[in-house]
């Protein structure tokens, strides 16, 4: 396939480190931002129409760039406007036809993070934790919390979690969500 018949997206996107506030586009293929952010072969990527800002004064741009790289390993999460724009459901689930989802509590070294998870059999945390060789998982409807910044929540309808930082997983029972 040459890079030509390749579609290409821009989305905005917020991605959060353990201390700043990215918000910026990216441009993505076919596979969407989870293609990106799960290959195998890539451990930085680039963004473009940057602004930085630290956690504790979201407010404050302290910088501003055309262009900028991002290391997939410090990105903790990835917040996205809608939905659609994570990319196609065969790359987030394999196997099975029936969706099924689960209200969770992941926690990372950082964050906690509450949303929905989908999954085709069971809620297995060992696969939404650690299996496969996708770096990130997706939460839909989520919220994060910095721990040490509580009262500055992030929401997004999709929600990408870097799964090497996720330190356990709940599920939250129905009669709490």
């Amino acid at each position: 396939m040459t890079e030509k018949s390749i579609a290409r997206s821009i989305l905005n996107v917020d991605f959060l480190t353990a201390v700043h506030r990215i918000t910026c586009q990216v441009e993505v293929g076919n596979t969407g931002l989870v293609g990106l952010l799960n290959d195998v072969h890539l451990s930085i990527f680039t963004v473009r129409n940057v602004y930085v800002s630290r956690l504790q004064q979201p407010a404050r741009i302290i910088g501003n760039f055309e262009e900028a790289s991002l290391v997939k390993a410090n990105v903790a999460l990835g917040l996205l406007a809608r939905r659609e724009d994570v990319g196609p459901q065969t790359y987030i689930r394999v196997g099975g036809t029936k969706q099924l989802s689960a209200h969770i509590l992941l926690a990372t070294t950082s964050y906690e993070v509450r949303g929905l998870v989908e999954f085709t059999s069971r809620l297995d945390p060992d696969a939404i934790l650690v299996g496969g060789t996708g770096k990130y998982t997706v939460l839909y409807n989520a919220t994060a919390v910095h721990v040490q910044y509580p009262d500055t929540p992030y929401t997004a309808p999709a929600m990408f979690v870097n799964r090497s930082l996720a330190t356990g997983l709940g599920a939250i029972p129905k009669a709490k969500t």
